[in-house]
């Protein structure tokens, strides 16, 4: 086997360990993100039959619910609806394009998704920062931190920037001898 072959070898390689771990941190943040799912429907449940059945209320639901609980369910899904292709795409368009202009529009998409993911993972970045600095709270009857709910933000996409790099990678990576890794089965195909 020549040198050059080689060397793509070797670097397939270490592009599908590294594509499997993306793999295994996606999928804990999607199980995270059910958590919070899970947590959202508890504390709405619960608010609901405290506010009907006993002489209370419990405190700060919506903004808990709006300021974590939905952002983490939200945001931290988006590495593993990226990983797994779940975002939406025109299909029709596929079906009557050449192979040439499909990998174009496909290049071109990531490429598009990862500036405009990256001028959000900026921004939120930022809005984090100044919130752990400032203590920012919300106003109202209840004082709820906001930074909590920043940095599940900041995570979540992050990790969907990280995804849609390595998508991107995927797309222009030159193909050596070792077959793509298929991260809905867990085996090379």
């Amino acid at each position: 086997m020549s040198e050059p072959i080689r060397f793509l070898d070797r670097l397939d390689r270490c592009f599908l360990k590294g594509e499997k771990k993306i793999d295994a941190g996606s999928n804990f943040l999607i199980k995270i993100s059910g958590l919070f799912l899970v947590l959202l429907m508890i504390h709405t449940v619960l608010d609901v039959f405290v506010r009907f059945f006993l002489p209370f209320v419990l405190p700060a639901t919506i903004e808990i619910i709006g300021y974590y609980y939905m952002i983490g369910a939200v945001f931290l899904a988006l590495a593993a609806v990226e990983k797994d292709g779940g975002h939406i795409r025109v299909e029709a368009f596929d079906n009557h394009v050449s192979q040439g202009v499909l990998w174009s529009s496909r290049l071109l998409g990531k490429i598009v998704t990862i500036l405009f993911v990256s001028v959000l993972l900026y921004g939120g970045a930022h809005r984090l920062q100044d919130a752990w600095q400032s203590n920012e709270v919300t106003f109202g009857h209840y004082s709820i931190h906001l930074w909590p709910g920043r940095l599940l933000f900041v995570v979540g996409v992050f990790a969907f920037c990280v995804v849609s790099v390595i998508g991107l990678l995927r797309l222009l990576r030159p193909f050596g001898t070792v077959t793509p890794y298929n991260s809905n089965s867990g085996k090379e195909r």
